[in-house]
C-alpha cells in the first residue's frame, strides 16, 4: 500500500520510511565504515616491512569480509539492554571477524595441469596432470589428476611453526585446506585463516564467460570494473563438494608415492547423509573478484548486507551462510539500479533480500553470482531448507521488533552507542511505525519524531567524548577525534533530513535552524559544513554518500595512523628476535630442507629436520659478533612472551571491559 510518497508493507505491517530511519539511526552506517577503515589500516600497517616475520607475507592475498567491507563491527551481544557492561564477560557473545588470506602457489615453468570443469557443477574442476610435467616428475606417471594433498598444509610442520608464532602471541592449527592462526583480539581471540591456491591458468574460465557480457538492468558492475576483475583472474582451491572425511594424506606422503591417493572417484553419500568429498575435485575461487565487487558498493548496499549478517548470527539456522547472502546481494545490485538503493527506503532493500532468500530456499536453488549454473544449495537436505524457509518468513513478518531488539543489545567500548541507545523507549516508536491507518502527515510526523529522539542523543555523545581526559596520549587523542567525527556525521545527516521534513524554504536559514535545534554551543563550523553537504544531496534526491565525506576521509587516515603506531609498539617487545630472524631466513630454512626431506613421508621426522635446519641457521647467526646483543635479549623475549600467553580466556575477555575514561 502506498500513500503518496510513503509505503506500508502488508507482510511486515509497517511503514517503510520510518522503519528505515529507525534502523539506520540505531545502527549507523558510519560504524561499518569506521571499523572497515580500521581493518584496512591494520592490513596496510602489517605490510609495510615485508621481510619482518610479524608482517603479512607479501605473497598472501587479503580476501573475505575485512577486505570487502562486509564485516560486522566489533560488538559484543549483551543478554539484555539493561546493564551490558555489568554482565559477566564470559556470558557475552563477542563478534570478532576472522582475517582471510590466500597464498598463491608460484607457477612452474612447465604447466602442472589443465582444467577439466565438472559438467554437473562447472564451479568445480579436476586438474589433469600434463604429460610434460609428469615427464619431469616421473613419480606421477601413473596419476591422472592432482590430489588436494599437493597444497594442503602439514600438521607437524604447523606445530613447529607454532613454536615461532607462540613467541609472538599466536597459536596455530590445521583445518582441512586452511591453516588457522589465533591471536588475542577483541573478546579474546582473532583468527587468521590462510588457504593455499593455484592461479587459474587461463585469463578467465570458460564457465564464467557469460558473466562478462550478460545484460545488467541495474547497470552494475560497470564495464571498467569488469575489466579490472578479469585482469585479477581467479584461483583454484583444494576443496571439493561435500565433507572431508577420514585421515588426510600429507603432502610428503603424496609426493613420495602419488598412488597412495588412489584413483579419482565420484563423490558419494556418507553415513550422515552428507556427500563425502572427492579430494580430486577443486573449487574455483573468485575471492579477488568479490573483493572488488564489494568495495564498489554504496553505503546503503553495504549497510543492508551487514544488517542481514547480524540477523543471521542471532536468528538464522546454520544452513544460511554469509556467502549465500553476499551472492544474493550481488544479484540484487546487478538487477536494481540507483533509484532502488535509497537510504530513505533502505528497509525495502532489507526486505527484498529476505524475500529473495526465501524464494531461493523454497526452490532449493541459489545461483552462484559469477557461474549461475552452480547451485549453492546443491547437496543440502530438503528438510533443513524447508525449516529455514519458515524461519526466514517469521523474520520477514516481525522484522521491525526482531532487528531493533538485537541492535539495542549490541555494544562496544569504542563507539559509545550505549549513550544514544540508553533508556530508549521503543514501544511508542513501534506503535507509530506499525499503524496502518496513518495519513501522509502522520507518517511525516513519525519521521520527525524519530529525528527528534536521536538528535539530542548524538549531541550528548559528542559532548561526552569532548569531556574525556585524553591525558595527552596520542592513541586516545586519535580515538576521541574518530568518535567525534562519527557523531558529527550522524548529527549532520539527521539535521539535514529534519530540515526538509519540516518544509523550511530558505536555505539561508539552515544554520539558524541548526542552532535552534541543538543549541548554539554545539553548532560548530565543521558540523554546519557537513550538514550543508548532506542537505544539497537530499534536496537533489541523491543518497547520502557517507563514505565520501570529509569526515570519513579523515577517519580513514586516522585509522591508518593508529594502526601504524600499534604495530610499531607491538614489535618493540620482539625487537631482538625480529632483528635476528627475518622472512628470508625462513625461506632459507625451506630451501636447505629440500634435499633432506625428499625421501621422507613421516611428518614428525620432517619436523625434526626443520628444527635441526633452523638451529643451524641460528647458530650461524649467533657466531656473528654483531648479533651478540640481540641474542642476549632473545632468551628474555621468549620467556616473557610465553608467560604472558598463559593468561586464560577470562582474563582476555575482561580486558575488553570499558577503560577508566569510558563515559557512563
Amino acid at each position: 500500500m502506498s500513500v503518496n510518497t510513503y509505503t506500508f508493507d502488508e507482510v511486515s505491517e509497517l511503514w517503510m520510511e520510518p522503519f528505515s530511519l529507525l534502523i539506520s539511526d540505531m545502527f549507523p552506517v558510519e560504524f561499518i565504515y569506521t571499523d572497515w577503515y580500521w581493518w584496512q589500516g591494520n592490513h596496510e600497517a602489517n605490510r609495510e616491512d615485508p621481510d619482518c616475520l610479524m608482517s603479512t607475507d607479501p605473497r598472501d592475498l587479503d580476501t573475505g569480509s575485512l577486505t570487502e567491507g562486509f564485516c560486522i563491527p566489533r560488538f559484543f551481544l549483551a543478554k539484555s539492554d539493561k546493564d551490558p557492561f555489568g554482565e559477566d564477560p564470559n556470558e557475552k557473545v563477542y563478534w570478532q571477524p576472522d582475517r582471510d588470506l590466500m597464498k598463491e602457489v608460484i607457477s612452474q615453468t612447465t604447466p602442472i595441469f589443465t582444467v577439466e570443469h565438472l559438467q554437473e557443477d562447472p564451479r568445480y574442476a579436476k586438474l589433469k596432470l600434463t604429460e610434460g610435467w609428469k615427464a619431469e616428475n616421473p613419480r606421477y606417471k601413473g596419476s591422472t589428476y592432482l590430489h588436494h594433498a599437493y597444497l594442503l598444509p602439514m600438521t607437524s610442520m604447523g606445530k613447529d611453526f607454532d613454536r615461532v608464532e607462540h613467541v609472538f602471541g599466536f597459536e596455530g592449527e590445521i583445518h582441512g585446506p586452511v591453516r588457522k592462526v589465533k591471536g588475542s583480539g577483541f573478546g579474546g581471540v582473532q583468527e587468521t585463516d590462510t588457504t593455499s591456491v593455484f592461479k587459474y591458468p587461463d585469463v578467465w574460465p570458460e564457465p564464467g564467460m557469460d558473466w562478462l557480457v550478460r545484460p545488467r538492468p541495474g547497470g552494475w558492475p560497470l564495464p571498467e570494473l569488469i575489466q579490472e576483475i578479469v585482469e585479477l583472474g581467479c584461483h583454484l582451491a583444494p576443496v571439493g563438494r561435500g565433507k572431508r572425511t577420514g585421515k588426510t594424506l600429507t603432502i610428503f606422503q603424496y609426493k613420495k608415492n602419488p598412488e597412495l591417493a588412489g584413483t579419482s572417484r565420484e563423490s558419494k553419500e556418507g553415513p550422515d547423509n552428507h556427500q563425502v568429498m572427492d579430494e580430486f575435485e577443486w573449487r574455483m575461487s573468485f575471492s579477488l573478484a568479490e573483493n572488488r565487487l564489494a568495495q564498489s558498493l554504496t553505503p546503503v548496499q553495504r549497510h543492508t548486507l551487514v544488517l542481514l549478517k547480524i540477523i543471521k548470527k542471532v536468528y538464522f539456522p546454520e544452513v544460511i551462510s554469509s556467502y549465500f547472502l553476499k551472492n544474493l546481494l550481488f544479484w540484487e545490485c546487478e538487477n536494481n539500479g540507483e533509484s532502488f538503493w535509497k537510504g530513505t527506503t533502505s528497509g525495502k532493500c532489507l526486505l527484498r533480500m529476505l524475500d529473495r532468500l526465501q524464494d531461493c530456499f523454497e526452490k532449493g536453488n541459489l545461483p552462484h553470482y559469477i557461474i549461475p549454473e552452480s547451485n549453492l544449495l546443491a547437496g543440502e537436505n530438503p528438510r533443513i531448507l524447508t525449516e529455514a524457509v519458515k524461519v526466514i518468513f517469521d523474520i520477514r513478518k516481525t522484522i521491525l521488533r526482531k532487528t531493533a531488539s538485537v541492535i539495542i543489545r549490541l555494544h562496544t567500548t569504542f563507539y559509545f552507542n550505549h549513550i544514544f541507545l540508553k533508556k530508549l523507549d521503543l514501544e511508542p516508536i513501534f506503535s507509530s511505525i506499525e499503524d496502518p491507518l496513518k495519513t501522509v502527515e502522520g507518517v511525516r510526523a513519525a519521521l520527525i519524531s524519530i529525528h527528534n529522539i536521536f538528535i539530542p542523543r548524538y549531541v550528548e555523545a559528542i559532548q561526552r567524548t569532548a569531556n574525556i581526559d585524553d591525558e595527552g596520549d596520542e592513541g586516545m587523542i586519535i580515538d576521541k577525534r574518530i568518535i567525534t567525527l562519527i557523531y558529527i556525521s550522524l548529527l549532520a545527516r539527521n539535521l539535514a533530513k529534519l530540515w526538509l521534513l519540516e518544509r523550511h524554504q530558505y536555505k539561508t536559514e539552515f544554520t539558524a535552524f541548526m542552532r535552534d535545534t541543538i543549541g548554539g554551543d554545539h553548532c560548530t563550523e565543521e558540523l554546519v559544513s557537513m550538514a550543508s553537504v548532506f542537505l544539497e544531496l537530499a534536496e537533489d534526491d541523491k543518497d547520502s554518500s557517507v563514505n565520501k565525506t570529509q569526515a570519513m576521509w579523515e577517519i580513514k587516515r586516522l585509522q591508518k595512523r593508529i594502526n601504524v603506531k600499534n604495530v610499531e609498539e607491538a614489535r618493540q617487545g620482539f625487537a631482538a628476535l625480529l632483528e635476528i630472524i627475518r622472512r628470508p631466513d625462513m625461506e632459507n630454512v625451506t630451501d636447505k630442507m629440500k634435499g633432506d626431506v625428499a625421501n621422507l613421508d613421516d611428518e614428525d621426522e620432517i619436523a625434526k629436520v626443520f628444527n635441526k635446519t633452523m638451529a643451524a641457521i641460528l647458530e650461524e647467526k649467533a657466531a656473528d659478533p654483531e648479533n651478540a646483543a640481540q641474542f642476549g635479549l632473545l632468551g628474555e623475549t621468549v620467556r616473557v612472551n610465553c608467560d604472558v600467553l598463559e593468561k586464560d580466556q577470562e582474563e582476555l575477555r575482561a580486558s575488553v571491559q570499558p577503560p577508566r575514561w569510558f563515559p557512563d
